[in-house]
């Protein structure tokens, strides 16, 4: 127990360590505080206090931590899609790789200069800096670079060469069941929009159930020692594709570990032992590995199933199994509406495809590891892909809200505490604790808070604007944003609305025709309830309880001087949208207007210097100016003298590519 109080203990102190949302950090802190208790109750509260101490040690220190200016060489820890991470010491940098050229075990010499990461997010999306972050990479290398040593080993260079030979569909199935690869294509896509990417991706749990298969098998030649050598061995053939999945390392770590203890030792492993001694030895090699998806995953299941042995020790096989199914299910249920909807099939369209995952493994592994076998692959990916295909034509869902970090943490802790009850036989205090929270969700789903509540987002849809007014019940949107290749409604828009327990809009208010501003327009009237869609609008017209004036009444001569220039007020604070109008807009204002003011003002044109004057900016005294833009966007915005100019008049500035989605909210009668 020793070892698992330790693990724990580091575990949380690392997670303490690095500042969390508020709601998690309490949630954390009581954690903390129940582990305390558990922990003194065994007699390991040092142990425990000990691994946390030292978490929270390396946390700071890692956080805190400092760059080189200017690093003249690093070697490649990390490949992805599109760029590698590197590091040298204790730093980690991004670095782009468009060309594929580089491979874990390079080393690379740096002619360049580091930045902070910034990239292009969205709401409600994939946060790819937050990703990178989880693997200790705050900054990023910009420059040349070129090899000091390149190793033999190109493992990329092999996968794509083999990924080659099959068919799209299972190309890109293989490509993320063997290595781990975010390649983009419809038949992923359409697994990943009905939460089935868990069936169709390599994992811990999917090889620790084909080894069971094969040392099952193994029980027929051999004795009980033989069949578990025949199971390290089986485990130990994926070792490369450890490299990139935690969960698969960890595997091959306790497989080994097992055998040391119960055949060299002579000493039992009982599952708290392997649990402890497997995280503590994955956190010396890489503490980062706390952060990442796969070990918490891993290590949680690890745990989760520790809960639930007691609750199975007598049933029978087949119950067991099936049980054991749901409960995987209810652990991952957290994941199943992260994009705002629940699946109804989800879990029946799963139990269907992993089989035929199992076999892509299987024999795709033995196929990059010989030769390809493409007609057989071909078929197995086929039949996949054809099941997937007819699955996403009969897809109900349920609208719910996602769980932030905080919400998550809570699943996890009542559903620990609701077995913890069962084994100890305090079943109705776990009724009462279960069907608690159940009930505190459901009714967080009412938006009761509409009418007494009014809020302003500006919702970060990257290069672009789209914003949010809700007083009570009444809700106006001013563009909608548009990215091509990309569904801004349905990825991040409409996960947005559920989140505010938003279910309908009264009406959109295109500013003016730029597709940055109304290109998800069309797919979000599609697919979300939209009463009205409004292009030209009228000096002053209201939408419920939200009245606006127009300021723009005069002819531009191009689309962006076509903008409405629209001012509100709510909650007692004005504010005035400008869409893209330019300066010359801005001056007929100035001199129509005199007497013009806002308090918020959303900067025009994304900060660029053909809006923003420093005379309409005299006029209207704004304490705010909010600027919606992208991150590195190929237009330079936000531009230095727009930046200049209101750090001149003490304006405070706020950004969606630095921040996110920016929301002013209040209660009353708005």
């Amino acid at each position: 127990m020793e070892a698992l109080f330790l693990f724990l203990g580091l575990f949380l102190g690392l997670w303490l360590a690095f500042f969390q949302e508020v709601a998690l950090t309490i949630v954390l802190v009581l954690l903390y505080g129940l582990l305390l208790i558990i922990s003194a109750k065994q007699g390991k509260w040092v142990v425990f206090l000990l691994g946390s101490t030292l978490g929270v040690g390396v946390g700071l220190f890692a956080y805190f931590l400092t760059p080189f200016s200017s690093p003249s060489w690093v070697y490649v820890i990390k490949v992805g899609n599109g760029y590698v991470i590197a590091q040298r010491g204790l730093h980690r940098y991004y670095l782009a790789d468009y060309e594929h050229h580089f491979e874990v075990g390079d080393i690379l010499r740096i002619n360049g200069f580091i930045s902070p990461f910034k990239a292009t997010t969205y709401e409600s999306q994939f946060d790819f800096g937050k990703y990178l972050s989880s693997f200790g990479v705050k900054y990023e290398l910009s420059g040349k670079s070129s090899f000091i040593f390149k190793t033999p080993l190109r493992l990329r260079e092999k996968e794509d060469a083999f990924l080659a030979h099959f068919e799209q569909n299972t190309a890109s199935l293989l490509s993320s069941l063997l290595f781990a690869r975010s390649s983009s294509s419809s038949i992923k896509d359409s697994a990943s929009g009905m939460n089935l990417l868990f069936a169709i991706s390599t994992s811990g749990f999917f090889l620790s159930v084909l080894c069971k298969l094969v040392e099952h098998i193994a029980s027929f030649f051999f004795a009980k020692k033989g069949e578990k050598i025949t199971g390290f061995i089986f485990v130990l053939f994926f070792f490369p594709l450890a490299l990139r999945k935690i969960g698969i390392a960890r595997l091959i770590l306790v497989k080994g570990l097992s055998l040391l203890f119960e055949y060299g030792l002579k000493k039992p492993f009982p599952a708290p032992s392997r649990i402890g001694i497997s995280g503590i030895t994955l956190l010396i090699i890489d503490f980062h590995f706390a952060f990442q998806s796969g070990f918490l995953i891993s290590f949680g299941l690890s745990l989760y199933f520790g809960f639930l042995a007691p609750l199975l020790i007598n049933k029978k096989k087949w119950k067991k199994r099936i049980i054991g199914f749901f409960f995987v299910r209810l652990f991952l249920l957290p994941l199943s509406f992260s994009s705002g909807g629940f699946h109804l099939f989800s879990a029946l369209y799963s139990v269907v495809l992993i089989p035929f995952s199992f076999l892509l493994i299987v024999f795709g592994y033995l196929s990059f590891l010989t030769f390809p076998f493409a007609g057989l692959l071909n078929g197995i990916g086929g039949i996949s892909s054809t099941l997937i295909n007819a699955f996403s034509s009969f897809d109900p869902v349920i609208p719910l809200v996602a769980l932030p970090k905080g919400g998550i943490a809570i699943f996890y802790v009542v559903l620990a505490l609701s077995l913890l009850l069962s084994e100890v036989g305090l079943r109705r205090a776990r009724n009462i604790l279960v069907f608690g929270y159940i009930g505190m969700y459901v009714v967080s789903l009412i938006p009761f808070n509409y009418v007494f509540s009014y809020q302003v987002s500006f919702i970060n849809v990257g290069q672009g604007d789209a914003i949010l007014l809700r007083k009570g019940s009444d809700v106006v949107m001013i563009d909608t944003g548009g990215v091509v290749g990309k569904d801004l409604a349905n990825e991040t828009l409409i996960p947005f609305l559920r989140k505010q327990r938003i279910y309908h809009v009264n009406a959109i208010i295109a500013s003016h025709g730029d597709y940055d501003h109304i290109g998800a327009s069309s797919s979000l009237m599609a697919s979300f309830k939209v009463d009205r869609f409004l292009e030209d609008v009228g000096p002053s017209f209201s939408i419920g309880s939200l009245s606006f004036i127009n300021y723009n009444v005069y002819q531009g001569k191009d689309e962006n001087d076509t903008s409405s220039v629209l001012w509100t007020k709510i909650g007692g604070v004005s504010y005035l949208f400008t869409g893209d109008a330019s300066t010359a807009i801005e001056s007929q204002i100035v001199r129509d207007n005199p007497t013009l003011r806002c308090d918020i003002l959303k900067v025009g044109h994304h900060g660029s210097n053909t809006s923003s004057s420093e005379a309409f900016l005299d006029l209207l005294q704004p304490k705010v100016a909010i600027i919606s833009c992208g991150a590195k966007n190929r237009y330079g915005h936000p531009d230095k003298v727009v930046l200049d100019r209101l750090e001149k008049r003490h304006i405070e500035i706020r950004r969606t590519d630095l921040e996110g989605t920016i929301t002013y909210y209040g209660l009353g009668k708005g």
